[in-house]
């Protein structure tokens, strides 16, 4: 039954009012109170009036004081507030209803109040049939990573309509505008009561189809290219600057400078000289030549400077590993800042699908991990600054210092910046980095493969993930393997799938020796390590997925890592690296006290984005335990 009791908070609250004594509901017994209520008002069904506002209470015809006992016997007596026929009659688009239909309705509605800007309806969430009976909602949809209002809701109209016509999850989040209180009918409820009132579907449809137009008129706009890219193709510093852009989800168009045909359909006005490209131009018509990735935020209004200097904890780093990190230190309440070099994501927002992710039956691509990862960031309250890096941290005081001279102190450290993919040793190839070579590569780089032959190297998931993406667009594929098989190394959905693809070929036993080319790289000399001969092949790209190494030439010298750079926690720290013999480190944290690890950047780490989230939610206990030792101490953690 659909109750609404309205509870007050805090700790029983007893008061003399004219013979009279007012009980407010504790919040542990809150859940028992309701069940038991809904039972009640079936045998009684008295109600307070929608109308009252004040929190339910308990009133008892006595002078003397109750005790305890007598106040938990009257518990179930009290009156609650529902939504009523009444209410529900007041909607148009219950009008004429049958009385036994509304009633029906009554009985099937739950009844809920929101404050000021409370989310009422998240994107993506499953989908219901609302009754706004107070108040008013906003409809707004997030595109580019930027939340854009679609439309205002008012009281007696009916919303989230879209999403349960179509039975999806909600395409649009609503927001109540000073307050709004509403009736959630559940969509086979709705869809039942309307085998018996046909014109509910009438007035349901009625509703979406206007919300779909008013979403499809605006998002028509924002959704076109917010900037022009101008540049070379094979130029390292404009594809740096494309993949911010394409890694931050903001939509751009690219113009290569060498084909002047391509000046009428994208760029306004004459080209920048060339020592200035590349250059971006904006929708309102600003230019921007050879910016640095901080310049190029803050001119699109991302958050690069952090708001406090102090935080109960900072997580560095926005992979899927620190994205978890903050979304669960903010939930516990931690005043959290998450810091990103570049843009949320970290490597797994290259992969164009990522199949094995519990509860994605159908797979996601990267980019739809980071956006809603980001999004649920945000949501709860953490704060990200993006194209800022941690130049320096202090381990005695835990005080961060960024690039530009920014010091944030620090109660707990996450560590989650992820590795970096490892060189490939062959002549020739810091040359071409940037010019026909790549490390890694994401959906930007495949798209500008229509009809090339490009090469990949690797033998994992995302070297798998890769080719399947570039095989949409490429005229061929070719995969290099070192070893002989792709057993072990790559899981089988995606070995299964390199299989039946017509454009990709597998060459096992295959390394660069050396890379060769002019202007761009042309051709790649492969050496087979079976025979050990050696061939010559053409290529348009080379794409290099060698797995990951860490630079540990910024963290703190007394901050104990592997022979590869990957940082020690918990039980695999040696005894004598540690600060104290009394001190034992917790699980994933590392030799310094209050900083923690998790992801790739870990030693021992699966290099799976699952395993890495894991890790990242798992760390904020630890955090949490950190901060309140910070608060009790007022100086050092200790343990």
């Amino acid at each position: 039954m659909g109750d609404r009791v309205k509870i007050n908070t805090s700790k029983v609250n007893q008061r003399n009012n004219g013979g009279q004594q007012t009980f407010h509901v504790p919040k542990q017994r809150a859940c028992q109170q309701k069940e038991r209520a809904a039972q009640k008002l079936k045998k009684n069904p008295q109600r307070i009036p929608p109308s009252q506002t004040q929190a339910t209470r308990l009133t008892v015809e006595s002078s003397a004081r109750l005790s305890i006992q007598a106040y938990t016997e009257t518990i179930a007596s009290f009156r609650i507030i529902v939504c009523t026929k009444e209410d529900l009659a007041s909607c148009p688009a219950f009008e004429g209803l049958d009385e036994s239909l509304l009633k029906r309705l009554e009985m099937q509605c739950a009844d809920l109040e929101f404050g000021d800007r409370e989310v009422v309806v998240n994107k993506g969430s499953d989908s219901s049939v609302f009754v706004l009976l107070q108040g008013s909602v906003k409809a707004s949809k997030s595109v580019d990573g930027f939340e854009h209002d679609i439309a205002v809701i008012n009281s007696g109209r009916l919303f989230g309509t879209t999403g349960a016509s179509l039975c999806i999850p909600s395409p649009l989040t609503y927001t109540s505008q000073g307050g709004c209180r509403v009736a959630r009918i559940d969509v086979p409820t709705f869809y039942s009561l309307a085998e018996a009132a046909p014109q509910l579907l009438g007035k349901l449809h009625e509703e979406a189809n206007a919300l779909i137009e008013a979403t499809q008129n605006h998002v028509r706009w924002v959704a076109m290219p917010r900037a022009v890219v101008l540049g070379y193709k094979n130029f390292p510093e404009c594809d740096r600057i494309r993949n911010f852009l394409s890694r931050n989800q903001l939509r751009h168009d690219f113009v290569d400078a060498l084909l002047e045909a391509d000046n009428s359909l994208a760029w306004i006005g004459d080209y920048p000289s060339e020592d200035q490209l590349p250059a971006i131009q904006f929708v309102d018509g600003h230019v921007l030549c050879r910016p640095t990735l901080r310049e190029l935020a803050d001119h699109l209004q991302l958050c690069t400077q952090p708001a406090s200097n102090s935080y109960d904890c900072v997580v560095v780093g926005a992979g899927p590993s620190g994205l978890a990190a903050g979304v669960y230190a903010a939930s516990e309440g931690l005043k959290t800042l998450v810091i990103e070099r570049e843009a949320p994501g970290g490597q797994a927002q290259t992969s164009s699908r990522i199949e094995n992710y519990l509860g994605f039956p159908h797979g996601l691509s990267g980019d739809d991990l980071a956006h809603r990862g980001l999004e649920q960031v945000r949501r709860l309250g953490a704060e990200l600054v993006v194209a800022r890096s941690v130049e320096q941290i202090n381990s005695h005081d835990l005080t961060m210092q960024l690039d530009g001279g920014t010091v944030v102190k620090t109660k707990s450290i996450i560590l989650a910046i992820g590795g970096t993919w490892r060189k490939l040793k062959a002549d020739n190839v810091e040359e071409f980095v940037g010019r026909g070579i790549t490390y890694g590569a994401n959906h930007l780089h495949a798209s500008l493969s229509y009809n090339q032959h490009v090469h990949l190297v690797g033998a994992g998931n995302s070297a798998g993930e890769a080719a399947l993406d570039f095989a949409t667009y490429a005229r061929q594929v070719t995969l290099l393997v070192r070893g002989s098989s792709l057993v072990g190394k790559m899981s089988a959905y995606l070995r299964d799938r390199l299989a039946t693809a017509t454009n990709i070929n597998i060459l096992y036993h295959r390394e660069v020796t050396a890379v060769h080319g002019s202007a761009g790289l042309e051709s790649l000399t492969l050496r087979n390590s079976e025979d050990g001969s050696s061939e010559d092949v053409s290529t348009n790209g080379l794409y290099l997925f060698l797995g990951e190494v860490n630079d540990a030439t910024w963290l703190p010298a007394d901050l104990c890592v592997d022979d590869h750079g990957f940082i020690l926690t918990g039980n695999d720290i040696p005894e004598d690296r540690l600060p104290a013999r009394e001190w034992k480190p917790a699980d994933k944290e590392t030799s310094i006290p209050g900083i923690y690890c998790c992801g790739d950047i870990r030693s021992g780490s699966l290099k799976r984005v699952a395993s890495a989230v894991g890790e990242g939610s798992t760390r904020v206990n630890c955090c949490d335990l950190s901060a309140e030792a910070h608060s009790r101490d007022g100086a050092s953690l200790s343990r």
